[in-house]
């Protein structure tokens, strides 16, 4: 099945080849504008270091080279001694972060499953509130139903995501005490009444980014939605009496096709909400570690951090085409 999607989605090894010289521009960018951009990533040490030990440390860290070694240097830990340290073949130096002195990929891992738990929690709770909301809206487009899910559609999708988190925590966090205003990412799930915990810090900041994307999907799936109701299978069909579950299951199989487009290409702009929710919720995952890695000046993670959520961009922006092209045979 996934070789049928990839040919049928036009796939070929010139276009992974050009996404993959894509990320290699970018790449490139980020690495000049970060060396461009003022700041020593040795200047949080303390003052009372003399500076031979100062060199000594830029020697450690290999940025006494000049920068386009450096950056070739960056390549080649990325694309083939951290493969091959994961297959457990050591094959030299590995990315070691400026700010922590450990190695990058380590630090991306442990802080990974945070993100994952609130990025894929809102993207679960987005998608299981837009398709009702789609459904209502664009079954009846132009009465009260349709108007109060698109009037709540709008105000999701237009709030900001730092704006939508800091009136949750005022709310739900400090006037009501309702829930934890701060996510606690020292716990430890254990029993019922850790999961119970869990489950409650997680709700404002999966809250905030279900709003948004329920508000996004729902409105692409309400135009779908009449757009498929204006087909004259559909008017066909319900002329002839048919079952509302039925012309609603045929107007939802052709709705679907720009909503999955929709939800691959948004994936990336949700991690990227992600980090600004961090902020706000003080969750110790991927966007307070590129944060904290730009304040820091530490290039490695920095440029890591970027290239990945970039890879992930042009990966979600492949998965979608093929997809599409799958779904629908006519643009095969």
């Amino acid at each position: 099945m996934g070789q049928r999607i990839v040919e049928r989605g036009g796939l070929g090894a010139g276009t992974l080849i050009g996404r993959l010289a894509l990320l290699l521009v970018i790449s490139g960018v980020i690495f000049l504008l970060i060396e461009a951009a003022p700041g020593d990533p040795l200047g949080q040490v303390p003052l009372t270091l003399s500076p031979e030990v100062r060199d000594r440390m830029r020697a450690a860290l290999g940025m006494d080279q000049p920068w386009h070694l450096r950056y070739l240097l960056w390549l080649k830990q990325l694309f083939w001694i951290e493969p091959l340290h994961w297959l457990g073949i050591d094959a030299g130096q590995r990315l070691i972060s400026y700010q922590s002195r450990a190695p990058v990929f380590d630090v991306i891992a442990e802080r990974l499953p945070q993100t994952l738990w609130v990025v894929g929690g809102g993207y679960l709770a987005g998608a299981a509130l837009a398709l009702p909301m789609g459904l209502i809206a664009g079954w009846r487009p132009g009465g009260w139903l349709d108007r109060a899910c698109t009037g709540l559609a709008m105000l999701g999708w237009s709030l900001p995501t730092f704006l939508t988190g800091v009136l949750l925590v005022l709310i739900f966090g400090v006037w009501l005490g309702w829930l934890p205003s701060v996510y606690d990412t020292t716990l430890r799930v254990q029993g019922w009444e850790g999961l119970a915990q869990q489950a409650r810090q997680m709700v404002m900041p999966v809250a905030v980014l279900a709003l948004y994307n329920a508000g996004q999907l729902s409105r692409v799936l309400r135009a779908a939605m009449v757009q498929a109701a204006a087909q004259d299978y559909i008017r066909t069909a319900r002329a002839k009496g048919m079952p509302t579950r039925v012309v609603l299951w045929h107007m939802l199989r052709n709705a679907l096709l720009p909503v999955v487009t929709v939800v691959a290409l948004g994936l990336p702009g949700v991690f990227g909400g992600a980090i600004i929710t961090e902020q706000v919720f003080r969750v110790n995952g991927l966007g307070q570690l590129l944060i904290g890695a730009v304040q820091a000046n530490d290039l490695p993670m920095v440029l890591t951090l970027t290239f990945l959520f970039g890879a992930l961009i042009v990966l979600c922006n492949l998965v979608a085409d093929a997809l599409y092209r799958w779904l629908d045979p006519r643009l095969g």
